[in-house]
């Protein structure tokens, strides 16, 4: 637990090596211009798996840039699925975003897999980017982690004695709890028995001594002497070998680290309380995808600075993204959650409803259209940064802090949430990666860290530094990426009779 929690605070630590490494790619990745005609509809390539790529006739050598060549692949791939409007709805490759998940994950089992596309060095490289931002993003203040540890290794597992608990007197209350159970032995009985035996035998002892039968309160004080190591004996014992022992003083040991009036750690406390709540209230099952976000997903979202809109709340950058390859104005997709970082859509989350049968479809089209919703924050995002900066390209500075934004997103089916993050790969190239997946509580047994501050603070710095650098931008220093052939809306497919 100590290196753990060390790994996820120290400046040296794995996220902020792997983060340094993914900045030095893309400085080092500088691609040049690359014509629209590369990724002409028209024009269909034929994908490949080859980890150079499909190599260009000497004719059209000279016209085809590094990162083509380096990217061909992901682009022959996209090119072959726009081919097919129906695709836009179940397969992400269509949007442009390529699967980091191991084969035969659902949702979406069947489709192509990043490996397919990039050589293995390259997809190795996003996942364990994508992991440095969960190592260095779920990282907690040293109260709320004392809380977690202390509640991990204490005996108590119940939902209800906790979550009542902090509801009567909040973090103080179960750090008392905690604190209680820890100096409570395992071998209480034993105690007990000894301590009884103790206490015969002294009394005896004093009989004896009051008849002056010498003779018999030294056997009663032999007695008592083997009675006495024979408990010190396996207090001994206990010390050096027990487990339990080992865990409960540990418990001592992080609660005085424990400050009940910290945000993060009453907000851990509030979780118990809520969950408890969810689960006395509804058995831990429900057919509403509604009660669940109501009573559960929603509670447990509202960590400390966290902000959200629930309630098919249309996304302003998702219907920004879809008006700009429409001749039209179009609406946002209607979310359940949104999630918002300094007044910026910064995440969203999708309840799809339980798993039945009759839903598949759903589970798949939903899936689909969080990861675009996603991929439109992060494009608003890099839009806001061309308007502050008032160039367009980017200067490669702010490409660069641009490029280390992750979009987190998750879908609820059934009583199961997955946690996912979208990575810009280059350009109009997008990943994704799942970081977690949880069975939600159901029993009072289920003792059930935030990626969005990442997304609020990194936002932050490219506005700011775009800001900075509006009057003194350099085109010589400019970005140029993998851009796709812009994409008009697809067509919707006729229903079936």
């Amino acid at each position: 637990m100590d290196d753990q929690k060390q790994a996820l605070v120290s400046p040296d630590s794995f996220a902020h090596q792997n983060v340094g490494k993914r900045s030095a790619r893309v400085m080092q990745d500088e691609p040049l211009p690359i014509s629209n005609v590369a990724f002409d509809k028209s024009k269909k390539i034929k994908p490949t798996v080859s980890e150079s790529g499909p190599l260009p006739d000497e004719d059209q050598a000279a016209e085809v840039s590094p990162v083509t060549q380096k990217y061909s692949n992901i682009i022959a791939g996209i090119v072959d699925v726009r081919a097919n409007d129906e695709a836009a709805l179940t397969n992400p490759l269509w949007w442009g975003i390529i699967d980091l998940r191991e084969e035969r994950v659902s949702p979406l089992p069947d489709l192509p897999r990043a490996k397919q596309f990039l050589p293995d060095a390259e997809v190795d490289e996003l996942r364990q980017l994508a992991i440095a931002v969960i190592l260095e993003e779920s990282s907690i203040n040293l109260s709320a982690a004392a809380l977690l540890e202390a509640l991990t290794l204490s005996d108590i597992i119940s939902l209800r004695t906790l979550g009542r608990e902090n509801g009567a007197r909040g973090i103080a209350g179960v750090c008392a709890l905690l604190e209680s159970e820890s100096r409570t032995n395992g071998r209480a009985d034993e105690e007990f028995d000894v301590r009884s035996q103790m206490q015969l035998l002294s009394q005896h002892l004093l009989n004896a001594l009051s008849q002056s039968d010498f003779t018999k309160a030294q056997n009663l004080h032999t007695d008592i002497g083997y009675l006495l190591q024979r408990r010190d004996k396996a207090l001994d014992e206990a010390i050096k070998g027990s487990e339990e022992f080992d865990d409960r003083a540990r418990v001592r040991q992080a609660l005085p680290k424990v400050n009940v009036n910290d945000d993060d750690t009453v907000y851990v406390g509030k979780c118990l309380e809520d969950v408890h709540a969810w689960v006395h209230g509804y058995n831990g099952a429900s057919t509403s995808e509604r009660t669940v976000d109501m009573h559960l997903v929603g509670p447990l979202s509202k960590a400390p600075n966290i902000v959200f809109s629930y309630g098919e709340t249309h996304s302003d950058a998702d219907r920004e993204e879809k008006s700009s390859r429409s001749d039209s104005i179009r609406s946002g997709k209607p979310c359940d959650f949104i999630f918002w970082s300094h007044d910026r859509e910064a995440g969203v989350g999708e309840n799809t409803g339980p798993k039945y049968k009759d839903h598949q479809d759903k589970v798949k089209t939903d899936f689909v259209d969080i990861i675009k919703v996603a991929r439109a924050q992060h494009i608003r995002l890099h839009t806001q940064c061309i308007e502050h900066s008032g160039c367009n390209p980017l200067p490669l500075t702010l490409h660069n802090i641009l490029t280390l934004i992750t979009m987190p997103f998750f879908q609820i089916v059934g009583m199961r949430i997955r946690f996912y993050i979208l990575i810009q790969v280059n350009g109009d190239v997008y990943a994704i990666w799942e970081w977690a997946s949880e069975d939600l509580p159901k029993y009072d047994s289920d003792l059930g860290d935030n990626l969005l501050n990442r997304v609020g603070r990194l936002s932050n710095i490219v506005i700011k530094k775009a800001k900075m650098i509006r009057n003194s931008i350099k085109l010589a220093d400019t970005s140029e990426n993998v851009v796709l052939n812009q994409m008009q809306t697809p067509t919707k497919p006729k229903p079936k009779r």
